[in-house]
């Protein structure tokens, strides 16, 4: 301590959790007078972020990792320098929608002019905090968009990406930088309606701030896996089809369903689209030629979507009643009211067996998924018991490189006909690199096969996989040179 500083440096602090930073500097004065800070603070996993939605309706979460903080000038008004990079237990929550509501404010009152009060001008000084702060997210975040907190509405996904953050002293906020989702949940829900859809949120997602933080923009993409008959998407192109096309058709197959979530925080515009993955032959042609039609149609495909979402089923008309008749209504609700309740249940599961999870252990996560549907669409029966049952786990081991996705569905019957066949299926992932960009995926699956109708065919594939973004052929040779040296030497 001398008569300009008191020295600081060495200092060790704590934070909630006990753990340690260590301070480099000190606070300055003029004779104990006029008190200032000149110091840095830096750990290596620490408590950068504690904040709750009354703090900052914005963005507010937990976040945890290395930070280093450079705090200097006068006690009145402090700089702040931030630099930090999220660790394991970070969860980072963005509320979408009605985050506008805090700048809507009316901050112009009128008033009678005879009640005109007189305001002496003085001039004054801005004091206060002005911090800038560079964040660097990693995959050991979880960043969540909450449309509908209450119906458990939410997308959260993991990703990477690299933010700044600006708060200055004369109260602005500003938010630049993207975040690029490498893997995400999306629980769709229909107000009013007993629905909730489990969409996995595809990788390459991009969150885009340029200031504005409740401007930023969307482009996110979600896909939910239904399986239903193509049947009444396709009617029109069966009339003269064959018989086997026509008995293929009404099988069950997969219908990936797209969300496409774009626009902005406080303005997001959601868009459909479909893929049929194992379609072949004519009926993959028909579905592609009425997926062509219907694209020009917005209003078409929204309704389309919706009767996926609902009924788990596409719409052959615009009238409900025309399209499905009594028992399709009936097997679409009973379709509706079983997955809402199942999925429910699944995150209920799946918070259960992640909590029993030991920290530091070869499991990191566990994702449990069980689903129920009736098969017996648009056909006459008194049976409201489940003709189909799905169960799917996914364990992700202890690096988040490697992950098992198996289960099975166990089909009891389909539109009419006894089946009781079970169809496995598993999925090996592993990460080749710690950006996730190279992968190799094994797989094997089982299907019913549509010919014998109670027959199986199998379905066995090994991949590899590299996504990355480049400016010509040459950029992109020049990556994956790079990324296979990198991979041979890890």
């Amino acid at each position: 301590m001398n008569n300009t500083a008191i020295d600081l440096d060495g200092i060790r602090i704590s934070d909630v959790n006990g753990s340690i930073g260590t301070v480099r500097g000190g606070l300055t004065h003029k004779m104990f007078k006029n008190f200032g800070v000149n110091a840095t603070i830096s750990g290596n996993n620490v408590v950068g972020l504690n904040t709750t939605k009354a703090d900052n309706p914005n963005y507010y979460g937990y976040g945890v990792g290395p930070v280093s903080a450079e705090f200097k000038g006068p006690f009145s008004k402090v700089n702040m320098k931030i630099n930090a990079t999220t660790g394991p237990g970070t969860k980072l929550f963005i509320p979408v929608g009605n985050t506008q509501s805090a700048i809507d404010q009316n901050f112009i009152r009128f008033v009678k002019k005879e009640n005109q009060i007189t305001v002496e001008e003085k001039s004054f000084a801005v004091e206060g905090v002005s911090v800038e702060m560079s964040l660097t997210l990693t995959p050991d975040a979880e960043v969540s968009l909450i449309f509908n907190e209450s119906k458990g509405d939410i997308i959260r996904g993991t990703g990477r990406g690299n933010m700044k953050i600006d708060i200055t002293r004369e109260g602005d906020f500003e938010i630049f930088g993207n975040y690029e989702i490498e893997q995400g949940q999306y629980l769709f829900t229909v107000a009013l309606l007993p629905v909730a859809k489990p969409f996995v949120v595809q990788r390459g997602g991009i969150i885009s701030w340029t200031g504005d933080p409740v401007n930023a923009t969307l482009n996110i993409t979600a896909k939910y896996r239904a399986r239903t008959s193509v049947e009444p998407f396709i009617a029109e192109y069966l009339t003269l089809a064959n018989p086997a096309d026509q008995r293929l058709a009404g099988q069950n197959t997969e219908v990936d369903l797209q969300l496409k979530l774009g626009g902005t925080l406080y303005k997001p515009e959601i868009k459909f689209d479909l893929a049929f993955p194992n379609l072949t032959g004519d009926i993959a042609n028909f579905a592609d030629s009425k997926l062509r039609i219907i694209r020009n149609n917005e209003l078409e495909l929204n309704g389309q979507a919706m009767g996926l979402i609902v009924f788990n089923s596409f719409l052959p008309s615009n009238r409900l009643a025309d399209a499905f008749g009594a028992s399709g209504i009936k097997s679409a609700s009973i379709n509706t009211l079983s997955e809402f309740v199942t999925s429910q249940l699944s995150v209920y599961i799946t918070n259960i067996l992640n909590s029993i999870v030991n920290e530091g252990g070869l499991i990191s996560g566990i994702d449990f998924d069980v689903n129920v549907r009736n098969n017996n669409f648009g056909i006459a029966s008194s049976n409201v018991l489940p003709d189909e049952i799905a169960i799917r786990n996914t364990f992700v081991f202890k690096n988040n490189r490697l992950s098992l996705d198996i289960g099975g569905n166990y089909v009891f019957q389909n539109q009419g006909i006894t089946i009781n066949q079970v169809l496995p299926d598993f999925a090996l992932e592993f990460q080749l690199t710690e950006d996730r960009k190279l992968k190799v995926r094994l797989y094997g699956k089982y299907d019913i096969d549509p010919i014998t109708i109670t027959g199986l065919r199998e379905k066995y594939g090994l991949g590899v996989a590299y996504r990355t973004e480049f400016g010509s052929m040459t950029d992109f040779e020049k990556k994956i040179k790079k990324v296979a040296l990198e991979t041979i030497h890890q």
